[in-house]
């Protein structure tokens, strides 16, 4: 069989396949490095780069298992992320198509509550929850990994999308399905479930990667290395390794404790030092034999100190897992009689601190948005609905540094979260009052396509001359804060005008019998 492609064409694809191939490399070589250097002896990992291993050391693999326990690493991750997502889907297809194809009575009631769950922040219920897991006695178990994400208000979020999806699939094939003789089983897993597919498929990254941002909470990480103070600290780092300083005051006296919580600070790994009175001057040297100008830096005001110097960065999961063994430990010999100060410390307890406080803020900020709603709509559910499209580009704009790999800046978190709840409601109100006046004189469809002519223009104005000047603060800022901030600004004006234009139409169009009061036609005489 003869081929129609002349040698012309070929000719021409030529150097798009060598441009393909070029770029496919640049993608693979750092597998292909990684891959390498997994047989390679450390020495001839920091070598010139190679592109086969120089001796093969397959039993490098075997060790790597022998220091750490990644065959139960992987086996606990597949079994929490494969029957956690599994039950996920499951559970809120069934509970999906429950709310979209079966009648039954208070179906409104508890999808009002399920909507209800959706604007609850994970905040405001893990302190409870911690609570409930440990009454059902599933603490230090990985149940709750299960249990929690299926059940919870990610439960809720993947069942109302269901319900969504459900709503769409035309009602022939139900009736088709019914013509063949299956139940609401049988149209579930036969129809409804493989259509959903797609659906479940965009789902499990999002149930995934909710809840799980890294935040910076300090201002360590403030200016990158494209700044004076960024690059400094950067090559300072690089020679003398990333350090911080703890500082631990305990009551005077009692040298030999002190020497006991001495050892046991030494034996941290990361504390690579302690200047104390006990480490310098000796626990069995009486303090009237120190000079007074010298024992007064380290003994005064009813405290000894101990000055720590640790081998960690001032914040982080290892930095705050240090400070908190470090507390753990000076608790054992001093039960909550001893103070503990450095930048480690004082970031970890400012995390402790605005993470607490931001479930109130939350918390304080959706209810209060919400009662304006109920108050100015005087019904119900279009709050909700409002509310909750508000709450989804919140937390769409914040999930992208997610699946980006980046760190987030908590006090960027806070700002944005601030400013687009109230940019965002704007635009929801302005389109729910303009629906609700098209709707008196117009069917829904029409009304909905109304409303989007109507306010297109005004929240697409605002809406980009927001995008704009935050893409340029992003763009031309120096300060990682401040480009974050305009980033988050930038993407999510974008992402509140899609919401609005886009996803809030389809919820007023759905929920119209709802919300839309139909006027009382007078009885004639």
């Amino acid at each position: 069989m003869r081929s129609n492609v002349s040698p012309a064409r070929l000719l021409r694809w030529i150097p798009r396949l060598l441009l393909i191939a070029a770029v496919t490399l640049v993608f693979i070589y750092p597998f292909w490095w990684m891959m390498v250097n997994s047989l390679n002896t450390n020495a001839q990992v920091f070598g010139p780069p190679r592109l086969l291993p120089q001796s093969w050391r397959w039993q490098n693999y075997v060790e790597i298992f022998q220091k750490q326990p990644f065959a139960r690493h992987y086996a606990n991750t597949l079994l929490v992320a494969g029957v956690g997502t599994l039950g996920n889907v499951l559970i809120s297809a069934l509970s999906g198509y429950g709310f979209a194809r079966v009648r039954f009575p208070g179906r409104g009631i508890l999808f009002i509550l399920l909507l209800t769950a959706l604007m609850m922040p994970v905040e405001v219920i893990i302190i409870p929850l911690f609570y409930q897991m440990k009454a059902w006695h599933l603490t230090d178990s990985l149940l709750p990994l299960i249990f929690l994400p299926v059940f919870c208000s990610q439960g809720a979020l993947s069942a109302f999308m269901f319900r969504q999806f459900f709503i769409t699939v035309p009602k022939e094939l139900e009736e088709a399905g019914r013509l063949d003789g299956m139940g609401h089983g049988g149209i579930f897993f036969r129809i409804m479930l493989p259509m959903a597919l797609v659906l479940a498929i965009l789902m499990v990254p999002s149930y995934l990667a909710s809840n799980s941002n890294q935040y910076h909470y300090g201002a360590a990480h403030m200016f990158g290395t494209n700044t004076r103070l960024g690059a400094d600290t950067a090559a300072i780092e690089g020679i003398f390794g990333k350090s911080d300083t703890y500082v631990v005051l305990v009551p005077e006296g009692d040298t030999a404790t002190q020497a006991e919580l001495s050892d046991a600070l030494h034996a941290i790994p990361e504390v690579t030092g302690i200047l104390s009175y006990v480490d310098n001057a000796g626990a069995s040297i009486p303090p009237e034999f120190v000079p007074a100008d010298t024992l007064k830096l380290l003994v005064s005001g009813g405290y000894t100190r101990l000055v720590l110097t640790v081998d960690a960065d001032t914040e982080g999961d290892a930095a705050f897992a240090l400070v908190e063994t470090v507390r753990a430990t000076v608790q054992q010999y001093y039960p909550d009689n001893y103070y503990l100060a450095g930048q480690g410390v004082s970031t970890y307890d400012l995390m402790d601190t605005i993470t607490a406080d931001m479930v109130k803020v939350n918390l304080l900020a959706i209810g209060a948005v919400f009662l304006i709603l109920l108050l100015m709509k005087r019904q119900l559910l279009l709050p909700i609905i409002l509310v909750l499209s508000i709450e989804t580009a919140i937390w769409i704009n914040l999930a992208i540094p997610y699946f980006r790999g980046q760190y987030v800046f908590y006090i960027a978190y806070l700002i944005i979260s601030s400013v687009q709840l109230g940019a965002t409601v704007d635009y929801a109100i302005l389109f729910s009052d303009r629906y609700q006046e098209f709707r008196e004189t117009l069917g829904r469809k029409d009304a909905i396509a109304a409303t989007v002519s109507a306010v297109t223009t005004s929240v697409s104005t605002t809406g980009s001359a927001m995008a704009v000047v935050g893409f340029l603060m992003g763009a031309i800022s120096t300060n990682q804060l401040l480009g974050q901030l305009g980033n988050f600004l930038g993407v999510g004006s974008l992402v509140s005008l899609a919401i609005v234009l886009l996803a809030l139409p389809g919820f007023l169009y759905l929920a119209d019998p709802l919300i839309i009061k139909k006027k009382k036609q007078p009885k004639e005489a």
